[in-house]
């Protein structure tokens, strides 16, 4: 123990007054056997302080599988364990200097034994009692109707209230609550809930003898409504009918009458009414439901709210009953479960299904700004003023924003390298904050320059405006007289004006420095960009699965030509015929980064053969033009034939231009090839290759451009599904050799590829910010956005999704693989038709999920294991093998060993095929790979002849000669 004299010097030694200090100096001490488990500290606010200094108690409740929670008598506590870097003591003898005499004295020492200790304590955090389990558990035994008497003999499960605190996770004052709004009564000492069909029985006299006795609904007595109905229900079950549907009061005769809800009533019949449909049509639903309801009571849908679900956007409009209750009381679950029903909502119908998910001091609009966003419609693209000679763009566009969620006052829009000049909505001037994080990427940062760091922070700039987060470079306030519209969930018109000099991406100006106008040096400008790079040229929501009709109109000089996606609706010449416009209208649902743009002096050739095609190329070049095209309806008949599916536009264009980036980039209805690409008849190697990329082009307007992804993620699935289809052409027309090689360059390069970077992963999942969630760590970039990662990794990244899809088809089999891709298509194609139901527009986006549920509903097969493999890990399988006849037994032995521990490289378990060329053709053998090595005996079906030729069948169906004297 330590005495005054040694605590004094301490005091010096730490250079403290003791003025300063109290004179009650506590020296503490651990007592004998203390330990950190003794004891468990909670912290209580001033509420539960004084309720526990009152007496009262707080309770723990909670079955083995459940979170625990803490009661007090009429609320509810969630109770989460927090961490402190500091020591906690349990000291029980220490005073805090309030509790100390004013009059302490001279400095003293108390001696104080601590008790215990400990790192965390509990925190109590007021949450949403859990009720749901209260009327599962109720419904297990309801009452349907049979003579009290006869209950006490029932050896089903019934509940008392001390049974009910025990498994529900509630204050009593909340169960009790509860327990009335679900119509539950106390029959015998236990709660039990009523069949609905047994209470509706009882309504039903209940309004019976109200109708016969010609009482008004306001006034209905008790006793003589026990009297008359005493014979047909029990009185308790009688009274208990007229509590749950009638407010009970005494008139002024001292009689005990009930006033009848109307609502209650009409809410009632109309769950009687909808209960056993799927569906009703809504009209025939409102007569039905008005002439079932009592005579003098009115029926209205604001009723039903929270109760059923209205579509007024399906032809009829139709409703359905879709009730609180019965959905998941976590709000994540809630979202959820609600947007599987219906893609989007309005704030009116999605309101009563989130009021109970709100704390005390939470709105619904909060909720909804949590957990959804506000969606886009429709698009309009002005470019009045195309510069060749600066390089510069002008023009405007207009998009419809529809909103999901109420307190909608700010709206991000994506846009780099444009100058924003006026933004509108609705008619009114709103002001705007442009800020693009990728321009200033570690322009400040002088301690770290190096590549991981300038690779992280590129990450977070571009992750800061990634559009499907809800976030862009362009951020408008909504002005205030606007709230209120949006709170009703009306659309919204955003205006924006912008201009684009001298652009570095997006927009590719071609000016040949020669003589002449801009036209005869064939000056030209065409969309380019990498994944959603649509926000280089013009204000948008860049996301693939954001998607809108569209409205382009661009005004070019009289001698150029624009292209741009979906049908040339018109072209209008100016006063002075020096410029046209050229208004396209695009009526499919598309994401703005498959929307382009090519302006030239362009020579048109309408396809002969198919005359909703038509080509587009540079002058001069129409010749070799003609004759590179000739061909191009053969595929769109392929493609059609395999997916026994039309072409999904209405047109279809191809522009070959200048100083293309890439041979082939695809947007809808519409697709930019290079120049190169173009030849005439006499060059005959240039006709595969343009053929290829032909073929390629139109396999992206299928998957891809009509077909959009659901998330980046899921990029694999469209890459993947067009790169196999356009391999079947290959096959085709080409042969089978040819496509074999062609997979067997694939092959090679994604092995090398992968054995030399670490691997290249399909379906990357991020489940944080932090290193650790990295699934990539061995690459300098990140793949968690097309924009960060290279532009060699997603080569390959192509490389496998089409290759992955091989495996898929050698699975489920090729019959099965083409009906999973009409399947998507037909899914597709009937939601672009729904103009005024975009909610329906979710079909033609493709996930991961759907398109291995669609392939496990087509084939009944599970794929799970091949996607875990190849899809949702990175790396090769590294094989060496080795083999020998044995004679004697005639067998093949085959020895089989992997390599998973080098870099690139993964294990593999499961099923090989092994193909044994014999002398009589060709046996295929599945062997099981489990260990890292595996022997295996292979028999052999041929027996070695002497002396003699044969023609030997060879694998790929050809015969060839060998002599088979020279064998031993």
């Amino acid at each position: 123990m330590r005495t005054l004299e040694e605590v004094q010097a301490t005091i010096q030694i730490a250079k403290l007054k003791e003025e300063d200090l109290q004179p009650t100096i506590h020296c503490l001490s651990f007592g004998e056997h203390v330990s950190s488990g003794d004891y468990c500290l909670m912290e209580l606010d001033e509420t539960l302080c004084k309720h526990i200094e009152s007496g009262k108690s707080l309770v723990i409740r909670g079955d083995k599988d459940e979170h625990a929670i803490m009661c007090s008598e009429d609320k509810t506590y969630s109770l989460k364990m927090a961490d402190t870097s500091n020591l906690l003591l349990f000291v029980p003898d220490c005073k805090t200097p309030d509790q100390l005499p004013g009059d302490q004295g001279s400095p003293h020492l108390v001696h104080s034994q601590i008790w215990g200790f400990t790192n965390s304590y509990w925190e109590l955090k007021r949450q949403r009692p859990k009720l749901k389990k209260l009327k599962k558990i109720l419904m297990e035994n309801p009452y349907e109707g049979s003579p009290l008497s006869q209950e006490d003999d029932s050896s089903q499960q019934k509940y008392t209230m001390e049974d009910l605190l025990e498994r529900i996770q509630a204050s009593q004052e909340e169960i009790v609550v509860q327990l009335k709004n679900i119509h539950a009564c106390k029959i015998a000492g236990f709660w039990r809930t009523l069949d609905f069909d047994y209470e509706m029985k009882l309504l039903g006299h209940v309004t019976q003898l109200v109708d016969s006795e010609s009482w008004s609904f306001s006034k209905v007595p008790l006793s003589t409504s026990l009297q008359e109905l005493g014979p047909l229900e029990p009185q308790e079950m009688i009274e208990h009918c007229l509590n749950c549907y009638g407010r009970r009061y005494t008139d002024e005769e001292g009689e005990v009458c009930f006033a009848l809800n109307e609502d209650k009533v009409c809410q009632a019949t109309a769950h009687m009414l909808l209960q056993n449909a799927v569906k009703f049509n809504l009209s025939e639903f409102q007569e039905v439901w008005q002439q079932s309801v009592p005579e003098g009571m009115s029926t209205r849908l604001d009723q039903l709210r929270g109760m059923a679900l209205l579509d007024r956007s399906s032809r009829p409009e139709t409703i359905c009953l879709l009730r609180v209750e019965d959905l998941p009381e976590d709000t994540l679950d809630r979202f959820n479960c609600l947007f599987s029903l219906r893609e989007k909502w309005t704030a009116d119908d999605i309101a009563p299904y989130m009021q109970d998910l709100c704390g005390e001091k939470q709105t619904i609009g909060a909720l909804l700004t949590k957990y959804a966003r506000s969606s886009m419609q429709n698009g309009v693209v002005c470019i009045n003023n195309i510069n060749f000679q600066r390089k510069s763009v002008i023009g405007y566009v207009e998009l419809t924003i529809f909103p999901t969620v109420v307190n909608l006052n700010r709206i991000k829009l994506n846009s780099k390298q444009c100058r924003i000049y006026r933004v509108r909505v609705n008619d009114l001037e709103a002001p705007f904050i442009y800020n693009d994080p990728t321009l200033e990427v570690c322009h400040h940062e002088s301690k770290q320059r190096n590549l991981n760091y300038f690779s992280s922070a590129y990450t977070a700039a571009v992750s800061a405006v990634d559009p499907d987060a809800g976030n862009g470079e362009l951020c408008i306030k909504v002005p205030s007289e606007l709230w209120k519209q949006g709170d009703e969930m009306k659309v919204l018109k955003v205006y924006i004006e912008f201009s684009l000099d001298q652009p570095k991406g997006g927009l590719h100006f071609v000016v040949p420095d020669v003589e002449g106008s801009m036209a005869e040096r064939g000056a030209h400008v065409f969309s380019f960009g990498y994944q959603n790079s649509t926000r280089f040229w013009f204000p948008c929501v860049d996301s693939y699965s954001e998607l809108c009709t569209w409205k382009l109109e661009f005004t070019v000089d009289a001698a150029m030509v624009a292209v741009s996606c979906g049908d040339l609706v018109e072209t209008v010449y100016t006063h002075d015929m020096r410029k046209k416009t050229f208004h396209y209208m695009l009526p499919i649902p598309t994401a703005a980064p498959n929307i382009s743009l090519s302006v030239g002096p362009f020579e048109i050739l309408v396809d002969p053969y198919m005359h909703e095609v038509t080509h587009f190329c540079l002058p001069q070049l129409l010749p070799l033009l003609k004759h590179s095209m000739s061909y191009l309806h053969e595929i769109f008949e392929f493609y059609e034939e395999i997916l026994t599916c039309r072409y999904p536009y209405s047109c279809f264009k191809t522009v070959f231009v200048d100083e293309a980036y890439v041979q082939v980039s695809s947007y809808a209805s519409m697709s930019i090839f290079s120049t190169n690409l173009l030849h005439s008849a006499m060059i005959i190697d240039q006709t595969p290759l343009t053929r290829r990329c032909l073929a390629q082009a139109l396999a992206q307007q299928f998957f891809g451009c009509f077909i959009s992804r659901m998330s980046w993620s899921d990029e694999w699935v469209l890459k993947g599904i067009s790169g196999y289809i356009y391999g079947l052409y290959l096959k085709k027309t080409f042969g089978v050799n040819e496509y074999r090689h062609w997979i067997k360059e694939e092959l090679d390069k994604i092995v090398e590829y992968e054995l030399k970077t670490g691997g290249v992963l399909l379906h990357p999942t991020f489940c944080g910010t932090k290193e650790k969630d990295n699934p990539t760590p061995h690459l300098h970039f990140s793949i968690k956005h097309p924009h960060t990662l290279s532009w060699e990794y997603y080569k390959m990244f192509q490389c496998k999704a089409h290759l992955v899809m091989r495996l898929i088809e050698n699975r489920i089999s090729m019959e099965f693989m083409l009906q999973v891709f009409n399947k998507l298509l037909s899914l597709a194609s009937t939601a672009s038709s729904q103009k005024y139901q975009s909610h329906m527009w979710s079909q033609m986006l493709v996930s991961t999920s759907g398109f291995l549920k669609s392939i496990s509903n087509v084939s009944g097969k599970d794929i799970g294991p091949l996607i875990k493999q190849w899809v949702d890990q990175s790396g090769v399988v590294k094989f060496f093998g080795s083999f020998a006849f044995n004679r004697k037994r005639n067998v093949l032995e085959l020895e089989i060993r992997q390599d998973y521990t080098s870099s690139g490289t993964q294990k593999y378990v499961g099923p090989i095929k092994v193909t044994v060329q014999e002398l009589d053709g060709s046996f295929n053998h599945t062997l099981q790979i489990e260990e890292n090595s595996l022997k295996h005996d292979i028999p052999c079906h041929s027996k070695s002849r002497r002396n003699k030729k044969k023609k030997i069948p060879l694998m790929n169906g050809e015969e060839v000669d060998m002599d088979l004297s020279a064998m031993e």
